[in-house]
């Protein structure tokens, strides 16, 4: 380890694994991309842990610090931007989100699927169940970046479309993702019921809890994501679109 801890940081590196997960459960997700045990080694501090991987605490614990400030994202502040700058934001924020989360959560339920299946058969049907689902939503970004995204800023800055074609086209398209928004809603029922709305029995360990902490967080996430869309960025861009038509 080639850089020494700040006096700033020394009260992390006193800190247990475990316990700042069990604190700020996103924690978890840097710990994973190092490779750190947060379940069964989570008794170990942090500063034991550095020294053992090699890691410089300084930068483990300012991307520790960077996960528990990205638990909270200012929706109705989002809701005010400009339309370009809101779909950047959705892209950035949501989509970027679902992309680093996605993998992870896999390994997570994997893991609790191996250790737990045989008592709690639901967790077998949650990995399933996460694994279509995860598919089916990944696909469902990337239409929105390669074609309802693009037609929407194309048509904020070119006023030469013809804006009745240009409204028909727009309404067939919003209609598809409202379809596709209606089924993410679907999985999410699903996923509530498997896990009885992600309440893990009392004697899980800190990986099942971690998991089921995280999917609430997803869900969060998704319901946010989908509102910014559905109630803000397609309503605002569709009444735009009327007003020039009738223009």
């Amino acid at each position: 380890m080639s850089d020494r801890a700040t006096p700033q940081s020394e009260h992390w590196l006193q800190r247990r694994v475990g316990d700042i997960v069990a604190d700020h459960y996103t924690t978890a997700f840097v710990f994973k991309k190092y490779g750190i045990d947060f379940c069964c080694g989570g008794g170990r501090p942090l500063q034991w842990v550095c020294q053992k991987h090699h890691i410089d605490p300084n930068a483990l614990i300012a991307q520790l610090k960077q996960a528990i400030q990205s638990e909270s994202v200012d929706v109705d502040a989002l809701a005010q931007l400009p339309l370009n700058e809101l779909i950047d934001r959705i892209v950035q924020h949501y989509h970027q989100y679902i992309r680093y989360r996605t993998p992870i959560i896999q390994q997570f339920a994997e893991k609790v699927a191996r250790v737990y299946g045989h008592a709690h058969p639901e967790t077998v049907k949650l990995l399933e169940l996460w694994q279509q689902w995860s598919a089916h939503l990944l696909k469902h970004l990337e239409e929105e970046e390669t074609y309802t995204f693009p037609f929407i800023k194309e048509a904020l800055k070119n006023e030469s479309f013809d804006r009745a074609k240009l409204l028909e086209d727009w309404q067939a398209m919003h209609r598809r993702m409202i379809d596709q928004h209606q089924e993410e809603g679907t999985y999410l029922e699903r996923m509530r019921e498997l896990t009885d709305s992600y309440r893990p029995p009392d004697y899980a360990c800190r990986t099942f809890r971690v998991l089921y902490q995280s999917l609430a967080e997803f869900e969060d996430q998704l319901l946010a994501h989908v509102h910014l869309e559905n109630n803000v960025l397609f309503p605002r861009f569709e009444a735009m679109l009327k007003r020039m038509s009738a223009g």
